[in-house]
C-alpha cells in the first residue's frame, strides 16, 4: 500500500491537498471549502493536509512521500534570478517563492515528517493532472496559466505512461497574464475575474485591433510586443513588489478608452473589449494545438491551467476539424497540481496508473445523524424524506430555489450537483430571481444547465459528454424556449452532462423533474453566497439557507424549510 500526499505551493490562489492510495484518489480538497477565506490566497493547505489523512484515518508517518505541484521554494527563486539576465524584471518578484519557503519551515507538519519530499515543476503538475486522468492513451497536452516558476505555457504531449515537453513559453508571454490585463482595464479583480470577462464577452464584438498586443506565428504566439506596448513590467513588478493594482498606460487607454471603475455601468465599449479580450485567446489557443498537432498527428487534448477554465474556447478547440476529443482536467486552476505532482510521484515510486476522471466527489461527506444534530442546534423545521430526490423535483417544478447538499463535497471550481442551489431552467424569471434573491451577481453572467447525458443531442448541436461544466455548446435554437434560463446572450451553455454511474443521486433528481415537467434539465449554480466559497459542511449550508433567498433546502434527506 503507497501513500502519496500532493499540495499546492503555499503562494497563489486555490491552495489544496490530495491524497493517493496506490496511485487512485481518496481525498482532495481546497482549503478555502475549510478555512472559508476565498481563493485561500497565499495559505499552506493546512486544512486540507489534515482532512486528507483523517478521510483516510492515517497519520502523516504513513505517507510514503509527499509531492508539492511546483519547484522547492528557493530553486523557483534561483529559476528566476536567472531570467532576471536576460529579461527587464526587477529582483523583488522573487518575494513570493522566497516568503513560500518560510512557510514550509514554520510548519510543524513538515518538521515531522522525515520521508522525501518531491517538488514537481508546476507544469509538470498541470500536465500531469491532464494527462493522467483523461483515459486517453494518447494526447496532445496543453497547460496554460499566468505563470509557475519562470513559465506560463507548456504544450507537449504523452503516450502511455510518458510525457514530453516540446515547446515553453516564460511568463513575458503569458496568455494568462495577457487575459488579467484585459480584466483589470474593464474595471474587474485580475487572477479572480477572468470568467465575468467571458461572460461579458458574448455580448460584444472583436472590433478592436489587435496589433501591438499579440503575433501569432507557427509556433503558436508571442506577447512580447503587448508587454512594451501597455509597459506591463514596470506595472507588474510594483504590484509584486508593493501590492499596487496592475496598471495600464496611455497606450492602451487609447486603444481600449479609460479603464472601467469598479461600480460604472456596462456599456457596448466594455463589452465590445472583452470580446477582443476573448477572441485573442481563442486564437492563440488554436494556434497551440494547430502546432502541437502538426507535430504529433495525435487527435486528442488534454487540457489544465487556469486558462483552462475557460469553456467558450475549449468549445472553438474542440470543434476544429483537427480534433477528436478533449480532457479538461476539472481542477484545472492550481488546485490541480496537487493531483498531478502526486500522480508523478506515485509514478517515482512504482505505481503507474491510468484511467479517466469520471467524477470530482472526493471531499467531506456528512452522515444523517450529523445532519441532523446541526439543523436541530440552528432551530430549523425540517423534515425527513426516502424519496429526498422525488420531494426536491416536485418543488423545483413549482419554481422554488433549492439548496441541494448531498454526499461527498466536489475537487474543483464546479459545483457539479452535491453542493448546488437548483432551479428550474424552464421561466427566464427564475435566473433574475437566483441572482437576486441568492447569488448577488451582475445580470449577464450565465447559469449552467445541468442535463442527463443521454438527453444532449436532444439539445446541443455537436454535443458531447461534458461531466465537469467545462465546455460550451450552441443550443438547438428550437430548444431556446424550454430552457431560457439557461441559454446565454449568443445561444450558449455552459453544459453539465450527468450519467447514473457517476451521481446516481443527481441523475435520478433530473429524471424524478423530468417526470414533473417532461425536461431533463436543471439550472445549476454554486451553494455559495457572492465572495464565499462554495459550502462545505450542513452548518455552512444552514448559514448559507438562512442568510439568501433560498426556498428549501435539501440536505441529506432531510427538507429544510422556512
Amino acid at each position: 500500500m503507497v501513500y502519496v500526499l500532493g499540495i499546492t505551493r503555499p503562494w497563489g490562489f486555490n491552495n489544496a491537498a490530495v491524497l493517493l492510495k496506490d496511485g487512485e484518489i481518496v481525498a482532495a480538497i481546497e482549503e478555502e471549502r475549510l478555512n472559508r477565506i476565498k481563493y485561500a490566497k497565499n495559505m499552506l493547505p493546512k486544512m486540507a493536509i489534515e482532512h486528507c489523512l483523517k478521510q483516510e484515518g492515517i497519520r502523516i508517518e504513513d505517507v510514503d512521500r509527499i509531492a508539492v505541484g511546483s519547484d522547492s521554494c528557493l530553486k523557483t527563486a534561483s529559476k528566476q534570478a536567472a531570467l532576471l539576465l536576460r529579461k527587464p524584471w526587477n529582483p523583488s518578484f522573487m518575494r513570493l517563492p522566497l516568503e513560500g519557503y518560510k512557510v514550509f519551515r514554520k510548519y510543524g507538519f513538515f518538521k515531522r515528517y522525515k520521508r522525501k519530499i518531491d517538488y514537481i515543476t508546476h507544469h509538470d503538475s498541470h500536465s500531469a493532472s491532464a494527462f493522467y486522468c483523461s483515459g486517453f492513451d494518447k494526447s496532445n497536452i496543453l497547460s496554460i496559466d499566468g505563470i509557475g516558476e519562470t513559465t506560463s505555457t507548456a504544450i507537449g504531449y504523452g503516450v502511455r505512461d510518458k510525457m514530453k515537453q516540446v515547446e515553453d513559453y516564460d511568463f513575458t508571454n503569458s496568455l494568462g497574464l495577457l487575459y488579467s490585463s484585459f480584466t483589470k482595464h474593464l474595471g474587474f479583480r485580475e487572477h479572480i475575474d477572468e470568467w465575468k470577462v467571458m461572460g461579458l464577452s458574448s455580448y460584444g464584438k472583436p472590433i478592436f485591433p489587435i496589433d501591438g498586443l499579440i503575433r501569432f506565428s507557427k509556433k503558436g504566439y508571442s506577447t512580447d510586443t503587448f508587454y512594451r506596448f501597455c509597459d506591463y513590467h514596470r506595472s507588474l513588478i510594483k504590484y509584486i513588489k508593493e501590492g499596487t493594482k496592475l496598471r495600464l498606460d496611455a497606450n492602451f487607454t487609447e486603444r481600449f478608452g479609460i479603464r472601467r471603475k469598479e461600480d460604472e455601468k456596462i456599456i457596448k465599449r466594455h463589452t465590445n473589449v472583452a470580446a477582443t479580450c476573448q477572441t485573442i485567446y481563442e486564437q492563440a489557443l488554436i494556434k497551440l494545438a494547430t502546432f502541437i498537432n502538426d507535430l504529433t498527428r495525435i487527435r486528442y487534448f488534454s487540457l489544465a491551467g487556469g486558462c483552462a477554465l475557460n469553456c467558450v474556447a475549449n468549445g472553438a478547440l474542440l470543434e476544429q476539424d483537427f480534433v477528436d476529443d478533449i480532457f479538461v482536467q476539472p481542477a484545472a486552476n492550481d488546485a490541480g497540481t496537487a493531483l498531478g505532482a502526486a500522480i508523478l510521484s506515485s509514478f517515482g515510486l512504482g505505481v503507474k496508473k491510468k484511467a479517466r476522471m469520471e467524477h470530482v466527489y472526493y471531499g467531506p461527506q456528512y452522515s444523517d445523524e450529523e445532519i441532523k444534530r446541526t439543523l436541530q442546534r440552528n432551530r430549523l423545521k425540517f423534515d425527513y424524506y426516502k424519496d429526498i430526490e422525488g420531494k426536491a423535483a416536485e418543488l423545483l417544478a413549482k419554481e422554488k430555489l433549492v439548496g441541494w447538499f448531498q454526499g461527498r463535497m466536489e475537487f474543483g471550481p464546479r459545483a457539479l450537483g452535491n453542493r448546488s442551489i437548483l432551479a428550474t431552467p424552464t421561466r427566464i424569471r427564475m435566473r433574475d430571481k437566483v441572482n437576486i434573491s441568492v447569488k448577488h451577481r451582475e445580470y449577464w453572467r450565465p447559469f449552467a444547465p445541468s442535463m442527463l447525458e443521454n438527453a444532449a443531442d436532444e439539445y446541443l448541436e455537436n454535443a458531447h459528454k461534458s461531466p465537469f461544466m467545462n465546455l460550451n455548446f450552441r443550443v438547438k435554437q428550437e430548444k431556446w424556449g424550454e430552457i431560457p434560463a439557461v441559454v446565454h446572450i449568443d445561444g450558449t451553455a455552459r453544459v453539465q452532462t450527468v450519467n447514473r454511474s457517476a451521481n446516481a443521486k443527481y441523475f435520478r433528481l433530473i429524471s424524478e423533474f423530468e417526470k414533473e415537467t417532461g425536461i431533463p434539465v436543471l439550472l445549476n449554480t454554486s451553494f455559495n453566497d457572492n465572495e464565499e466559497p462554495i459550502v462545505c459542511s450542513p452548518e455552512d449550508a444552514t448559514l448559507t439557507f438562512k442568510k439568501t433567498g433560498l426556498d428549501y433546502l435539501a440536505i441529506g434527506n432531510y427538507l429544510v424549510r422556512k
